[in-house]
């Protein structure tokens, strides 16, 4: 480009490609990104041609703004932040945004990169290779939320394209590691056990929570916001909603729901009920000073004290809070429950975030097909294996319905 020059110059695992150019005032010579690989580089040239000729057009008409991409990353994301605290979204919403912001800054300190100009593609591609840990949803979640940054940043001038819009980062698939470690039967109720055991503040209460999650699958923040206007013990049928209210909404709309009570979640909410004598329809179920961050602290301070902190051996996993609404989806998997009925009671906002619950282990395929085909098992003579036969009673006693 006439009067905007574009060079490269290599550097240790990767090329970083510069304008150089004239202000009318001063030469300029700056960095406007690198790339490691000969896809990327191509990604980087082809921005900066763009960007070459637009400075030029610029410099012709007397508009030239110098600094775009000059900017710090920290203050990008921090001016981001600020934007998203003011607005009318839901408290929970700004929390995600905090939360995934605050993973991309972890990231930012492993790396080099330190201004605008540094956002590329292959940075975002890389973010999303380091999060291993996490779960593919967790991720794609991270990368919408930074790319809403960037494009704010691309209309305020701070940045010269989204980094989060190119196809590579489109095309990078999450991994497909399986969702953490769930809860046996046995260690449910060893948790529950040394919760009640263990002298600490508000003991039972927190077992009591603990059944909640474990037992309907709610979320951490469906629980801690869970009110006793949204519990009906109705004797036909107790169940309970959750539902939206000022200040706070579900995760999605599909998050909106009714959720039948276990048998033992219906006997707790029923005791606490009597305990707690004439009170708010409006006030919470849990202590309003319980915060997520206080409930999972307490819950890895039981796990240690029953001997359940330790990782899986096979996957690496740990138990969470959010393994309890993991157990509740898996019971009702074991249990013979459709994957549309569960979907409905998780609040899935896709049928796919269902299918990974039926999604056998190893060791339970082993076992299921050994015992459908051991011989001690099978009974082909028996017609009622193979269908029901409707009962009929004649006023005293009960027989088949094909007499």
């Amino acid at each position: 480009m006439k009067g905007v020059k574009i060079r490269q110059r290599k550097r240790q695992g990767s090329t970083a490609v510069m304008l150089d150019y004239f202000d009318g005032k001063k030469r300029v010579q700056r960095v406007f990104g690198s790339a490691s690989t000969d896809d990327g580089l191509a990604i980087v040239l082809e921005a900066a041609e763009r960007e070459a000729a637009q400075i030029y057009a610029d410099l012709l008409h007397g508009r030239y703004r110098p600094g775009v991409g000059d900017k710090p990353i920290d203050a990008i994301l921090t001016e981001f932040l600020e934007y998203i605290e003011a607005s009318p979204r839901a408290v929970s919403t700004r929390e995600l945004y905090a939360l995934h912001i605050g993973r991309f800054r972890k990231f930012l300190a492993t790396t080099k990169a330190k201004w605008a100009r540094d956002l590329t593609p292959d940075l975002v591609v890389d973010f999303i290779r380091s999060q291993k840990s996490s779960a593919p949803d967790t991720i794609r979640s991270s990368v919408s939320m930074l790319s809403t940054a960037f494009k704010r940043a691309v209309n305020r001038g701070d940045l010269q394209l989204n980094p989060c819009a190119h196809d590579d980062v489109k095309e990078i698939k999450p991994s497909t590691r399986a969702h953490e470690r769930n809860f046996t039967d046995e260690e449910f109720e060893k948790l529950l056990r040394t919760a009640r055991a263990w002298g600490i503040e508000e003991a039972d209460l927190t077992a009591d929570f603990f059944i909640l999650l474990g037992e309907t699958g709610l979320r951490l923040s469906e629980g801690l916001m869970l009110r006793w206007c949204d519990v009906n013990l109705d004797p036909d049928g107790s169940f309970l909603r959750v539902q939206a209210r000022p200040g706070w909404t579900p995760k999605t709309k599909q998050s909106l729901r009714r959720v039948p009570l276990s048998p033992r979640v219906d006997a707790m909410l029923r005791r606490r009920l009597r305990e707690a004598g004439m009170l708010n329809p409006s006030a919470r179920i849990f202590p309003e000073r319980w915060t997520r961050k206080s409930i999972e602290r307490r819950f890895d301070r039981i796990l240690k004290r029953a001997g359940m902190r330790e990782r899986d051996e096979a996957t690496g996993d740990k138990l969470r809070v959010h393994s309890l609404r993991h157990y509740f989806a898996t019971t009702l998997v074991r249990a013979g429950v459709n994957a549309a009925t569960v979907r409905d009671l998780c609040g899935h906002s896709s049928i796919e975030m269902t299918n990974r619950y039926f999604t056998m282990p190893n060791s339970e395929a082993f076992g299921a097909v050994a015992q459908a085909f051991d011989p001690r098992h099978k009974n082909v003579t028996n017609p009622i294996r193979f269908h029901s036969i409707p009962l009929v009673s004649d006023g005293n006693n009960v027989t088949s319905g094909n007499g």
